[in-house]
This record gives C-alpha cells, sequence and structure tokens, in this order.
C-alpha cells in the first residue's frame, strides 16, 4: 500500500483538495496530510516526507531542494497544486526517476476565460465607462471595438493557450500563434497560422499571453517589439510578469497607444505608486486569473486521476517530461 504526504499547508490543502477529490486520494492508500496551517521547511520538510511514496505539493508550499528529494527514497511521484514547476528541484527529481504531473490543465480553463474576458473588457472599453459613471459622468463619444473578425495572436500554445484558442472559436479571428516548440501542421490543427513575433506583433489586434517565463521568454517584448503595434492593440497577460519588459509598457500605455489587461507584474504586488495605477486604459488584477472554485475543485480530481493511473501502472496524463519542463517557468 503507497504511502501518500500531502505537504501543504492545512488551509491551502483544505482549500485546493475537497473532499471528493481526498476521498479518491485516501483510497489509494496511507495518506498523511500537513495539519500545520503553515509551510514546512528545510529539515522538517526532509523528516515530514522521507517515507513518501508519493507527495503532494503547491502553491504555498516552499518547494522541494535537491536535499528534501534526497531524503525520500522511496519516492515515485510529485504531484504538484499548480502549473510551476522549478521551485520543485524537478530536474533533480527527474535524474532520480521520479514522476512529475502537474495540474495545468485544470488550471488553463479559468485562465484562458479570464484572458478573453479581459480581452472583450478592453475593447467594449467597459472598465474605464464604469469608472467615470461611478463618478457620474455619462461618456460615450468614443465607440469600442468588436473582438468578431479581428486578428489575434496568440503567444504560447501550451495547455492554457489551448483554451483560449478554443474560446476564440465562436468569434471567427484570424489566429496568428507564436510558440517556438509548436509544429506547422500543429498551429493548422488549432485553426491557426504559426508566425514568428515580429509578425504576430505587427498583425494583430489582440494579443494574449501564454508562455512561461524562462532565460529565453523574459523581457521577450521590449522596445523594439512593442514599437511594432498598431495603434490601439490590446494586450493580454494572465502568464508571467517579465516577459514584457514593463518600464517600456508602462511607456506605451502613457501615451495611449495600446490597452493593457495584466494580471501578472515584474514585483508582485506592484510597488505603491506604481505607474501603472490610475491609467484608463490598463486593467489590472492581482494574479488571480486561475483562482475560481471550479479551478479548485478539478485540481484535486486531476491529481486524483493522475495518481490512480500511476499506481495500476498507467502514465499519467500529465506528466511532465524534461522537454516540458524545460521550457517552463
Amino acid at each position: 500500500m503507497p504511502k501518500i504526504i500531502v505537504s501543504i499547508p492545512k488551509s491551502a490543502r483544505e482549500r485546493e483538495i475537497w473532499p471528493d477529490a481526498r476521498e479518491r486520494i485516501e483510497a489509494l492508500g496511507e495518506v498523511i496530510w500537513n495539519e500545520e496551517d503553515r509551510k514546512l521547511e528545510g529539515d522538517e520538510k526532509s523528516v515530514f516526507i522521507r517515507k513518501a511514496n508519493a507527495l503532494i505539493t503547491g502553491w504555498g508550499d516552499g518547494g522541494l531542494t535537491p536535499e528534501n528529494i534526497d531524503a525520500a527514497p522511496d519516492l515515485q511521484i510529485i504531484a504538484l497544486v499548480g502549473s510551476s514547476v522549478k521551485h520543485i528541484s524537478p530536474d533533480h527529481a527527474l535524474e532520480k526517476g521520479i514522476t512529475i504531473v502537474n495540474t495545468a490543465s485544470a488550471i488553463g480553463d479559468s485562465v484562458a476565460e479570464f484572458a478573453l474576458t479581459t480581452a472583450l473588457v478592453l475593447l467594449k472599453d467597459i472598465a474605464a465607462l464604469n469608472a467615470d459613471l461611478q463618478q457620474g459622468k455619462w461618456r460615450r463619444a468614443e465607440p469600442g471595438r468588436d473582438l468578431t473578425g479581428r486578428t489575434v495572436g496568440v503567444i504560447g500554445a501550451g495547455a492554457v493557450g489551448r483554451k483560449f484558442i478554443e474560446l476564440l472559436q465562436p468569434f471567427h479571428v484570424k489566429l496568428l500563434i507564436h510558440d517556438p516548440y509548436l509544429p506547422d501542421d500543429e498551429a493548422a490543427k488549432l485553426g491557426g497560422t504559426k508566425a514568428n513575433l515580429d509578425t504576430l506583433l505587427r498583425e494583430s489586434e489582440v494579443i494574449s499571453v501564454h508562455a512561461g517565463r524562462t532565460d529565453e521568454t523574459t523581457h521577450m517584448i521590449g522596445k523594439q517589439e512593442l514599437d511594432l503595434l498598431c495603434y490601439g492593440t490590446v494586450l493580454v497577460n494572465t502568464a508571467r510578469g517579465g516577459i514584457f519588459d514593463e518600464a517600456v509598457l508602462i511607456e506605451k500605455l502613457r501615451q495611449g497607444k495600446v490597452k493593457a489587461a495584466l494580471d501578472v507584474f515584474e514585483k508582485e504586488p506592484p510597488p505603491a505608486g506604481s505607474p501603472l495605477f490610475g491609467l484608463r486604459n490598463v486593467v489590472l488584477t492581482p494574479h488571480k486569473a486561475g483562482h475560481t472554485e471550479d479551478t479548485y475543485r478539478r485540481i484535486g480530481l486531476s491529481i486524483a486521476k493522475d495518481l490512480e493511473l500511476f499506481f495500476k501502472g498507467k502514465e499519467p496524463i500529465n506528466r511532465l517530461t524534461k522537454e516540458i519542463v524545460d521550457r517552463a517557468t
């Protein structure tokens, strides 16, 4: 009977692993839950997980060091609540033959809906109109725009990017996709055309970012790239801060040349007095895109399903390969 250790702090675990998922996980073996409402660190975590065959970790858990992993000689699988993997020493785990699964696909629907919603809010000028009317100003002079029939650029065609592309279908957009790991024929299957970054930035009227932050993507969109945008381009980033050079983006926003919906920032939270605050052409949210009740329910069920498959000797649905880890955040 496998021993399953859940190191997530109690309050986070109760939010992220609902009773139906908990029941399925407990049916797989002996489960030891972290009953502390705090993350375990260093030697304390090593002691807690040392007998694990499976480890469930995630948001608010402080990550895993190579020493933590080495302290659990019988560890076979790490199930991660969330999509970001760098904080759990994935290369070290994979080198030891440990399987890693995450819940990016469970989060994808919520993030994709959020990205689409904020793009529509900016196109229709809803946030600015609401702010005016809340102050008693009846402003109708500037017309909004429709999404239908526009050219939309998607940067990153992973789990979330593909969900976003699915949601675009009723709008009959012209779809451009930038993802160096995506084969041309796969882009066509998604209903789009693979494009280099410059072409996508130059031709798209709405751009949604769904790439992880790596050395390759950090400040991938800087001054030279932002200068390619046409007037009024709508930018949406629900992925990771730092993909845009934020200082340059702020200057473009101040000039009124583009609109942006930002759920992620180079520094989180943004510092008090950030020049982003108060701009009419910006929608700002606190890294919230993936946080819904529905996401949390799917997360637990996703982990339960992958553990069930793993302990039956089958391939987990959300298994991460070395190639995926290398280009993940």
